[in-house]
């Protein structure tokens, strides 16, 4: 319940302030100075890609650049931190849930996969925070955690389901928009 509560209020926030601010991005209102980002930027994430294609004002999304409100720039930020946090390794709260719904063989097991597709993640695809990130887990947060005073209990489902449901938002948040996903639903 712990570990899941902070990302999945903060996920949740995060998705709202994205959502309005992209549907107010575009044009600043009453002479206001927005950041000037390219609409490349979308394809970052699926779940960013998906939803700029809904919310943001038609036609923007073709021009070369694009002004954001500042409440994209917050919900882009606390959508990326809580999706870090969510990576099941270790003492992550991402780590945690696996635990919790899959025990700790798989947690460790799962943790381990996670790990490698970061690193190839951040040096094929040349990004320095999930490098730093990385570094940052392998030596403060790789440990397991502490025992539980009760892991015999199994959760029920709806705990099942929202560790699942935020597993599959860090996913969707984490993996770049394709190209192909782009010729599925038009060009982003």
């Amino acid at each position: 319940d712990v570990a899941a509560s902070g990302p999945l209020v903060g996920t949740t926030l995060s998705i709202a302030a994205l959502i309005v601010g992209l549907s107010m991005s575009g044009i600043p209102i009453d002479g206001a100075v927005w950041p000037q980002v390219p609409t490349s930027i979308f394809n970052a994430s699926i779940l960013m890609g998906s939803l700029a294609k809904f919310f943001v004002p038609a036609g923007l999304l073709k021009q070369a650049t694009i002004s954001l409100h500042p409440l994209t720039v917050v919900g882009v930020t606390g959508l990326l931190c809580n999706a870090l946090n969510l990576i099941p390794v270790g003492r992550l709260d991402g780590g945690r849930i696996v635990t919790a719904v899959f025990g700790r063989d798989t947690a460790q097991r799962l943790g381990s996969v996670a790990l490698s597709l970061q690193a190839i993640s951040a040096i094929v695809g040349n990004s320095p925070l999930l490098l730093f990130w990385g570094l940052v887990i392998i030596f403060l947060q790789r440990g397991n955690d502490l025992l539980c005073q009760e892991e015999i209990t199994e959760p029920d489902n709806v705990r099942s389901a929202i560790g699942l449901v935020l597993l599959t938002i860090m996913v969707l948040t984490l993996v770049p928009f394709p190209d192909s996903l782009n010729n599925f639903t038009g060009s982003l």
